[in-house]
């Protein structure tokens, strides 16, 4: 059983300022004579902003004279969802999207026809002053704008790619020759994973006004991201125009891996216990072994005994992902295939699964049966449980957590934690509950959770109350008992714990 007695855990706020998130890929676009895009990506979320001047030394500040818009959508015409209130709330959706990648998008409007511009990206903090600035870049509004006849529209179309969702990217397009690219988002097209392109917004070459094509002629186009990869770039793609109105339509088989994607899939041990999480480190490395900066995305992992199989990886960062969780389901020796769906490649990791008990859970984590620190009264990580209560709740009893609280999502459980007691306050009144984590298989393990109530931390009751199960993950599940108001002597219930004991 556990120890009676009170333990009081102390908890600090720690406040980290960052020094400052370091900016990259800026670009400026969308040049037209009066107005002009700027677009960059961040290591960290940060509030887009720029600044500009009208000098290439950066010392004549002009941003407040000039109309600033902020994750700016501007490529979709009203044509295609004209304008609706819908449309509006699709339109936060992209832009939250793209903050979320940390991909930002800015409008800078109200310039004057044919006039140098320099313009950087910052990053500010809450209090709005700079922390960090992008490289100052230069662009020359153009001259005059131009009626052109013909329709030239291009639709990037990212809903057959298997690399998932990508909503909030910015795509930067280009050709050889216009001075300056087109920016668009996915999602700011047709449908939620499509980009729309204006292609007679190109500027002709000497940057004055668009570029007009004479018939039979092709446009030699250049894709590049922000916010998101394809693990390389998009190959050219000659659009060819009769003078009249033509459409063209681009999709996800242009794109192309710039480098040999070589996987690597290690689980953090030989052995997994069935319905308990082990960590598996993922790679994505070039043919030298060199993680892949520009892989950011997931990869399936695929086995009959393994839960949510296919299971989607998180999203790798620069090609590394170091604590992919997955469950298994079957006992013996278990193989998972891991695919890149990208680049095709693919390679494998086994495990060999054991029944969760004491003794391999001891195995799992201590390796062997007679060290005095996998003893079940001992706690090597120093959190708040020893090794037993680790055991019983599902825990890892080598990693240090502190106080580990769970987190529930609906109807499912998000991370696994220790007990707590829960107060909610509704139309029917104030529910007071206990919840905490069990092993599905207690009873023909003969483990025992005893929850207690006491007024005085002297004498303890049992709840008779059958707990409800109320979310589950994996070998565990989440259970709920109401918290009586008395006790049976009866006085005011104020204290609870809960008792674990095994055979």
């Amino acid at each position: 059983m556990m120890k009676n007695g009170r333990r009081f855990l102390t908890f600090w706020l720690v406040l980290i300022s960052q020094a400052g998130a370091q900016i990259s890929g800026e670009a400026v676009g969308n040049v037209t004579s009066t107005s002009f895009a700027v677009c960059w990506e961040v290591d960290e979320a940060t509030l887009p902003d720029v600044q500009v001047f009208s000098d290439a030394a950066g010392t004549t500040e002009i941003t407040s004279l000039l109309k600033i818009e902020r994750q700016s959508l501007i490529a979709a015409p009203r044509s295609l969802d004209g304008g609706t209130a819908a449309s509006r709330a699709k339109n936060r959706s992209v832009q939250a999207a793209m903050t979320a990648r940390n991909a930002y998008l800015v409008k800078i409007s109200g310039a004057v026809p044919d006039q140098n511009y320099w313009v950087k990206a910052v990053v500010r903090d809450g209090g709005g002053t700079i922390l960090h600035s992008g490289n100052l870049l230069s662009v020359t509004t153009a001259d005059r704008a131009e009626f052109i006849k013909e329709s030239r529209q291009l639709l990037v179309d990212f809903s057959a790619a298997a690399a998932g969702d990508f909503t909030g990217v910015i795509i930067r397009l280009g050709n050889a020759t216009s001075p300056y690219p087109l920016f668009s988002v996915v999602g700011d097209g047709g449908s939620e994973q499509q980009a729309y392109f204006d292609l007679t917004h190109f500027l002709d070459a000497a940057g004055e006004t668009q570029l007009v094509l004479a018939s039979g002629s092709t446009l030699d186009l250049t894709f590049d991201l922000l916010g998101g990869s394809l693990g390389g770039s998009f190959t050219s793609d000659e659009v060819a125009f009769d003078g009249s109105f033509i459409s063209a339509r681009a999709s996800t088989v242009g794109f192309l891996p710039d480098a040999t994607v070589i996987l690597t899939a290690i689980p953090e041990r030989p052995t997994a216990l069935v319905g308990h999480p082990i960590n598996v480190d993922l790679s994505a490395r070039d043919g030298g072994g060199q993680p892949l900066v520009e892989f950011n995305r997931s990869l399936i992992l695929t086995s009959p005994a393994l839960v949510g199989s296919p299971l989607a990886s998180e999203v790798l960062e620069n090609g590394i992902r170091s604590d992919q969780p997955v469950i298994f389901t079957t006992l013996g020796n278990q193989i998972v295939t891991v695919t890149d769906p990208m680049s095709g490649s693919e390679t494998t990791f086994s495990a060999n699964v054991v029944d969760y008990n004491y003794d391999n859970f001891r195995l799992h984590y201590y390796g062997d049966l007679t060290s005095p620190v996998g003893e079940s009264s001992e706690n090597s990580d120093g959190d708040e449980f020893n090794n037993l209560e680790e055991f019983a709740f599902g825990l890892d009893p080598t990693l240090n957590e502190g106080k580990v609280q769970y987190a529930l999502g609906t109807n499912s459980l998000l991370k696994r934690g220790g007990p707590d007691v829960v107060l909610r306050v509704d139309s029917n009144g104030v529910d007071l509950r206990v919840t905490f984590l069990r092993l599905k298989n207690h009873v023909a393990m003969g483990i025992k959770y005893t929850p207690e109530l006491s007024p005085d931390l002297g004498s303890w009751f049992g709840v008779s109350t059958t707990p409800v199960v109320i979310a589950e993950e994996g070998d565990v599940e989440l259970v709920s008992v109401p918290f009586p108001y008395f006790t049976p002597e009866p006085r005011k219930a104020r204290f609870f714990r809960l008792g674990v004991s095994i055979p």
